[in-house]
């Protein structure tokens, strides 16, 4: 009898267990698109500006933006500089002036990110902008 009772316990307690993890909740996946929007010639050299979007706002605003130069026949990106996304989710990159930005598509990339929101979990998803060309 103490066998069938211990294994009815071990039994009961596993299952309990299963549940627990079983109820725990998913992280909510939130979808994030990012976008280099154009550039300008400023005093210091130029500037190339974008945006991440998503619908919720915590996932736009203080993001982690690479500026990536992509050169001809599809070859490896080469990473030209980063910015933070201010509360709106823009962000901008300054070039310096000497430093050369040649022509050519650029994309913006931004990845994963985790937030703790009112106890539950979300993912921001990260994301490549489309390929933007910069041209004289």
């Amino acid at each position: 009898m103490k066998r069938t009772g211990g294994l009815l316990l071990a039994l009961l307690m596993t299952t309990g267990l299963a549940l627990g993890t079983a109820q725990a909740a998913k992280p909510k996946k939130v979808k994030t698109e990012a976008e280099v929007e154009w550039y300008r010639f400023v005093d210091l050299g130029i500037e190339i500006y974008g945006d991440v979007h998503s619908k919720k706002s915590k996932c736009e605003k203080g993001r982690n933006v690479t500026l990536v130069y992509n050169g001809p026949n599809g070859t490896p990106g080469t990473v030209i500089g980063t910015d933070k996304t201010d509360r709106k989710g823009d962000w901008e990159y300054v070039a310096e002036e000497g430093q050369p930005l040649p022509e050519g598509n650029y994309a913006a990339e931004v990845k994963r990110k985790r937030l703790q929101t009112g106890g539950k979990e979300i993912v921001c998803k990260g994301t490549t902008s489309p390929n933007t060309v910069l041209a004289d």
